[in-house]
């Protein structure tokens, strides 16, 4: 009924409420309080929905996970993709864009975890057991399966997997220091494009 449509509505506004004010004063500078309050809700309300502040982070960083891996191929998709797709297809799937309607919340979301990343045990969790462990495992597989079917010369897949997450990791410190307008405005190499550059290298080495 409505209640639970409320209740939802209630969530999404405590969830971006909190993605506002970590991004902007830190996840410690930040109290459920001033939560409550840019929500619009009443202080003591917010315990209906998360019972701690550690609570609203770890479903923060869930949403982070939740966006990056729903792009993710399984390893029967990838083989099934071998098979008919060129490489640089196939390594396309690699990477994540966001939406315009995303970007701002999910710079602000690697915002906080980089902030967070030697303090906090979820942000240093998901930097060290998803950032660079998944997430570099899922890449590496991607390599090794495309050098396996002859699709990609021989290489070192650890080192370039590496490369991509080290460079998807500078794009993302980087959009830390600007604000969204000024950031999408930069002159700059995007994120995309060295990305493509990536996949060039390996498709294409040059010589």
């Amino acid at each position: 009924g409505k209640g639970v449509f409320e209740m939802v509505d209630t969530r999404d506004r405590i969830i971006s409420a909190a993605i506002d004010l970590f991004a902007e004063h830190g996840y410690t500078g930040t109290n459920l309080s001033n939560i409550a309050m840019n929500a619009g809700i009443k202080a003591y309300s917010i315990y209906n929905h998360f019972p701690s502040k550690s609570n609203i982070l770890e479903h923060i960083v869930n949403m982070y996970k939740g966006y990056t891996m729903k792009n993710t191929i399984s390893k029967q998709q990838l083989e099934d993709m071998v098979e008919c797709q060129p490489p640089k297809e196939i390594l396309r799937h690699m990477f994540y864009s966001y939406s315009d309607n995303d970007l701002d919340k999910y710079l602000k979301i690697m915002k906080i975890v980089l902030h967070e990343q030697y303090r906090d045990p979820i942000a240093i969790a998901f930097m060290k057991d998803y950032f660079f462990s998944e997430l570099f495992n899922y890449t590496k597989i991607v390599l090794d399966t495309l050098v396996q079917h002859g699709k990609l010369r021989p290489v070192n897949t650890g080192y370039y997997a590496k490369l991509f997450h080290s460079l998807t990791l500078s794009a993302s410190i980087e959009s830390m220091f600007y604000d969204l307008e000024e950031y999408q405005a930069m002159p700059r190499v995007t994120r995309s494009e060295v990305n493509e550059f990536l996949i060039d290298q390996l498709v294409n080495p040059p010589g």
